[in-house]
């Protein structure tokens, strides 16, 4: 994975490496979400 810069404040942009299909490689995909949590406001 490596983090990309697109100066926007609270976006973080991410390029991971291809995959079979056409979202990417799926264990990158699962190292990136682990630790992502939605709450509610």
């Amino acid at each position: 994975m490596q983090e990309e810069e697109w100066n926007l404040d609270g976006v973080y942009a991410v390029k991971i490496a291809k995959g079979t299909q056409w979202y990417g490689d799926s264990v990158a995909w699962d190292m990136l979400m682990k630790n992502v949590r939605l709450t509610g406001r």
